[in-house]
């Protein structure tokens, strides 16, 4: 499996208006200081549309909306990467 580095997110949203990706896709955050000990996926969440993150707060104790910049430069800044998911 294989990851895309964090400075691929400015792609994701032109993916999707390409038709290139679906409306809603898995995202898996990676911490490549732990992929050694068989801990790659730090988080996972659903990305909307390419652009919005639906997140699993542990701050606020519930799923909240923001875009995905906003999560990066926030709660997300430490993740190296992501792997992308279809959801079937």
């Amino acid at each position: 499996m294989y990851y895309l580095p964090r400075s691929w997110v400015s792609h994701f949203a032109n993916a999707y208006d390409q038709g290139k990706v679906p409306a809603a896709m898995g995202v898996a955050f990676v911490d490549t200081a732990r992929m050694g000990d068989g801990l790659d996926v730090m988080h996972e969440s659903l990305l909307w549309k390419g652009r919005t993150l639906l997140h699993a707060s542990s701050r606020t104790g519930r799923v909240v909306t923001l875009p995905l910049t906003e999560y990066l430069q926030g709660p997300g800044r430490g993740f190296d990467g992501f792997v992308l998911f279809e959801y079937r």
